[in-house]
């Protein structure tokens, strides 16, 4: 679960369902529509995400909680 931080909001809370996943890319309605551009984190464990509009370039960053 991650939690809006700035920048593009998709939400107070994101919640990524891995079936609209493929590698970096968040598909909607069978089209690409975001693209994780950064996954910070420790250990394996991503504690910050920034997500990348492919449409506008907005960017938004969500942290995990």
């Amino acid at each position: 679960m991650w939690k809006f931080s700035d920048g593009l909001y998709l939400g107070d809370i994101l919640r990524v369902d891995v079936q609209k996943m493929k590698n970096d890319t968040i598909y909607q309605e069978n089209k690409p529509k975001y693209f994780i551009k950064t996954s910070i984190g420790y250990f394996g464990y991503p504690t910050e995400l920034i997500i990348k509009d492919i449409e506008t370039g907005e960017e938004g960053r969500y942290v995990g909680k």
